[in-house]
């Protein structure tokens, strides 16, 4: 792919080690060493380019002479020979006489077949390179006549010790003439490449559109600059689609019909199939020939000639742009026909979406009947080949719609299938071809729910929230499932912003839509609604009751989006192993199904489970992922969720930059968006990061105000899971009755919801109030909470954070036997888990305590402040017992970058094994 700018040489994309090649030729010419290069290529893939670029390269006092390849004078004896003689003919007279004569004789019209020539020609370039380097160049020597070629090749063969540099081109190495060359061929563009080099030739077309046609040029740069040339500024920016197919280069073309043209008709027939359906079989392309007689066989003249393989059972081009042309360069009448007869041999039962696109194709313009039995197919499409598969097949049925609300609504339901499956920018440009916001009818309805949807995860909750309730109330008379989504939908919107009043107004709406014959599906939206509302209203026994039937009703199903908010009500229950498993089966069902965009928002709640959980560098793996997911997938709503959850991480790991520069990040933008959820969450990893350090005050004072945040600034499920730490502050600040309070509510909370870990918290508490009240009973409490912690395993951080603090109250009431155990108990869990901050202070307040062990003892895994954050996920992995695969998975590296970071880690930590680190580890 060639562009320039002023004053600089054009850029050569994916050509580095080529054009390394040929430089080095010219300048062995200039050393005085010679040298002769071939360069071997398809058509397009840019052999002109690279000659071009050796020429304007070259030194200044370097003599330039050039013979191209030309198909008209391909049979004219010795025609390549004098344009190649010409710019060096005033030099003739000084050779030998033979060697002048037999280039005089070709000067004037011979052919060239004097056995002196061959000789004679390096002669010549020789005595010129005497006074300067001579750079000869032949694009196409291919298309040469044979006696110039003969003659050219052996002056190639000849410069070896001369001032001269020779280099060729041709398609390939195979011609006898130019055998013993050194070759240099090139091979087609990577994708990153090609996209680079759309962006220099469009910088301004749309990510997604030079995405779009570096696939579709097949690493050819010819055919790349041909689709550009073609395209309007509407293609480019993404705001109308691409045209299918695209335009190849008219060179391209050129060349390739000659090539096509000498072929057997059958064997053409055979090749256009191959082109239409890439995919398909031999037998496949049989069956759907044109003539009765047509076999395998008469694939043969192609095969022979190098155009096509085997594959298996598939017929694969060499040059995938040959394919492009035989497809280009058949009359639309032949592709329909084509298109026809493989819709045939591709039965919608199996194989949907591709039967559905032979039937678009084979279709000559918009009709009804067969537009809907291509909508008909969608579904089917997507239980047997996943979501891409189903907006394939919905914009086709859209593109063959003639009614414009129809084809509005299939348009709409292509572009949400399109934004499940990951590809953000071509759900926008199908949203944009179903038409403007707020139209009338169910097709409107349709369009609005799908932006909606859009904006739940990339724009303002509120105004996702309202567009998703308007799309419901329009979509009841027409479509009850629909209308349900659509609200499930709007309360996702107002959850995400802590927004229990729109969550109620969805609520009542939702009951007044379900049935009681409806579907397990619609069942479970009641139930998650209804349950969710009482929980924002403090009903929690009611709730609960709710909420578990909900997470019932999602197991029985495999769709990821009702897991996921199945882990939502797991969360309200306060059950993190059961957030973690519904999460986590949410997020694999996703990934199996191609859902790409629904594995980030199951991650959110993973993430959270995790967490508690005290799985830290698997958490900090989950999240990482979501996070990149959530921006490749166009979410950034979604993004500064998982941003949230990471704070959270880097707060309990005692890593405070990472802490405060996420918590900004997330509170910066979801405030912008109304995100209240993802804000409190931040403002909590705050709390947390600021008690972690000894500051309570400031920790009580943003906990305070969380408490009273208003819908888009704060979330009321996170005012009573932030109680515990809210306590524990207030009470440090002698605000022993807002304590209470605040506890009352956390209190009813556990109870009726029955959690567990809860009722660890609520003792813990009044454990903490108790003291506070100088009473003795605070050990009782303790001991109650530890005991409660027990029985709920996956409660790891918080059942370390309480034994630290019962471990600080008894070592300050002077009973550091007992101080000891449950001191000794937490250090071990938090460096564990890797909690840096919480196990330096465990381990001051066994100092404090009297262990004289208890620096030195600990000096070892204490070194583990010394590795960064991807270290220290590293290195928790391998305690754990993972391999390096293992570990370069779940944290998105290479093994070998692993291995990296795994030298580094024993370099810091003094340690030379696995098997230390997990010592230290423990």
């Amino acid at each position: 792919m060639l562009t320039a700018s002023p004053g600089h040489p054009p850029v050569l994309r994916g050509r580095v080690q080529e054009t390394g090649a040929l430089a080095s030729a010219v300048g062995a010419a200039c050393e005085g060493r010679g040298a002769a290069v071939l360069v071997t290529g398809a058509p397009g893939l840019g052999r002109t380019a690279l000659l071009d670029r050796a020429r304007r390269s070259a030194p200044t006092p370097a003599v330039c002479v050039r013979v191209d390849g030309v198909e008209a004078e391909a049979d004219i004896p010795g025609a390549g020979l004098q344009r190649l003689l010409r710019p060096l003919a005033d030099r003739i007279d000084g050779l030998r006489e033979r060697h002048a004569d037999a280039l005089r004789d070709a000067l004037d019209g011979g052919d060239g077949r004097d056995p002196a020539t061959a000789a004679a020609v390096p002669a010549l370039f020789a005595a010129a390179a005497e006074e300067r380097p001579v750079l000869c160049l032949a694009d196409d020597a291919h298309l040469l006549d044979p006696v110039s070629r003969r003659v050219l090749a052996a002056l190639a063969r000849r410069a070896e010790g001369e001032r001269l540099a020779v280099l060729l081109t041709a398609p390939s190495a195979a011609d006898p003439l130019l055998a013993g060359l050194p070759e240099v061929g090139l091979r087609p563009l990577g994708t990153r490449e090609a996209e680079a080099a759309a962006a220099d030739a469009a910088p301004g077309a749309a990510s997604h559109v030079r995405a779009a046609l570096a696939r579709a040029c097949h690493g050819n740069p010819r055919a790349l600059h041909g689709f550009l040339r073609s395209l309007e500024p509407a293609h480019l920016t993404g705001a109308r689609p691409l045209p299918d197919p695209l335009p190849l280069d008219e060179r391209l073309l050129r060349v390739h019909r000659a090539f096509l043209e000498e072929l057997p008709a059958r064997t053409r027939d055979l090749l256009l199939l191959a082109a239409a359906d890439p995919e398909a079989g031999i037998d496949a392309l049989v069956a759907a020939a044109d003539g009765e007689d047509t076999t395998a066989a008469d694939l043969s003249p192609a095969e022979e000639r190098g155009a096509v393989r085997a594959d298996g059972e598939r017929v694969r081009f060499t040059d995938p742009v040959l394919g492009q042309a035989a497809y280009r360069l058949a009359p639309i009448a032949r592709r329909r026909r084509a298109h026809a007869r493989l819709e045939e041999v591709f039965p919608p039962e199996r194989s949907p979406s591709r039967h559905a696109r032979h039937r678009h194709l084979a279709a000559p313009e918009p009709e009804s009947s067969g537009a809907d039995r291509l909508a008909d197919l969608a579904e089917r499409a997507r239980a047997l080949e996943g979501d891409r598969a189903a907006a394939d097949v919905m914009e086709r049925a859209a593109l063959l719609t003639p009614d414009p609300q129809e084809r509005a609504f299939r348009f709409a339901a292509a572009a949400d299938a399109a934004w499940t499956c990951g590809l953000p920018d071509r759900a926008a440009a199908l949203l944009a071809a179903a038409g403007p916001a707020g139209a009338g009818g169910a097709a409107g309805a349709r369009v609005d729910l799908v932006r909606g949807h859009r904006t739940l995860h990339g724009g303002e909750t509120f105004e996702a929230a309202d567009t998703l309730v308007s799309a419901a109330e329009r979509l009841a008379p027409h479509d009850r499932a629909l209308a349900n989504d659509a609200l499930m939908l709007a309360a996702d919107a107002a959850s995400f912003a802590g927004d229990p009043f729109r969550h109620h107004d969805v609520a009542l709406l939702c009951q007044d839509l379900v049935r009681a014959e409806d579907s397990d599906e619609a069942a479970f939206g009641r139930a998650f609604l209804e349950g969710s509302t009482l929980s924002f209203q403090g009903r929690y026994p009611e709730a609960a009751e709710r909420l578990r039937t909900a997470v019932v009703l999602a197991r029985r199903t495999d769709r990821p989006q009702l897991l996921k908010r199945a882990a939502v009500a797991a969360l309200r229950l306060g059950d993190a192993r059961l957030v973690r498993d519904l999460a986590s089966r949410s997020a694999e069902t996703a990934r199996r199904s191609g859902a790409l965009a629904l594995v980030p928002q199951a991650l959110q709640f993973l993430v959270y489970a995790e967490f508690w959980t005290a799985r830290l560098p698997s958490a900090v793996g989950s999240g990482m992922e979501g996070l990149r997911l959530s921006r490749e997938t166009g979410q950034p709503n979604c993004a500064s969720h998982l941003l949230a959850g990471l704070s959270l991480l880097a707060a309990i790991q005692g890593d405070e930059a990472a802490c405060r520069s996420r918590a900004e990040a997330v509170q910066e933008g979801g405030r912008r968006n109304g995100l209240g959820l993802p804000v409190a969450l931040a403002e909590w990893a705050l709390a947390l990061l600021e008690m972690s350090q000894g500051d309570a005050v400031a920790a009580f004072t943003r906990l305070k105000a969380l408490a009273h945040a208003e819908p888009g600034r704060g979330h009321p499920t996170m005012r009573v899971l932030t109680a515990p730490l809210f306590v524990e502050a207030a009470i440090r600040n002698g605000a022993e009755d807002q304590a209470e309070a605040a506890l009352n509510g956390y209190e009813r909370w556990a109870e009726g919801s029955d959690s567990t870990s809860g009722r660890a918290l609520t003792a813990r508490c009044r454990a903490l109030l108790a003291r506070a009240g100088d009473s003795q009973d605070y050990a009782t409490h303790f001991e109650e909470a530890l005991k409660f912690h027990r029985s709920c395993p996956d409660d790891e951080v918080e059942r370390a954070r309480t034994a630290f603090l019962f471990g600080t109250a008894l070592r300050r009431e002077r009973d550091p036997g007992r101080a000891y155990v449950h001191l000794r108990d937490a250090l071990e869990s938090f460096e564990r888990m890797g909690a840096r901050v919480w196990a330096e202070r465990a381990r001051a307040e066994l100092r404090a305590n009297g262990a004289p062990g208890a620096r030195a003892e600990e000096a070892g895994p204490s070194a583990l402040t010394a590795l960064t954050e991807q270290q220290r996920s590293i290195a928790m992995l391998v305690a754990e017992g993972a391999t390096n695969r293992e570990i370069a998975a779940h944290l998105f590296l290479s093994p070998r970058t692993v291995e990296y970071h795994l030298r580094a880690i024993f370099r810091r930590l003094n340690i030379r094994s696995r098997v230390d680190l997990a010592r230290m580890m423990r």
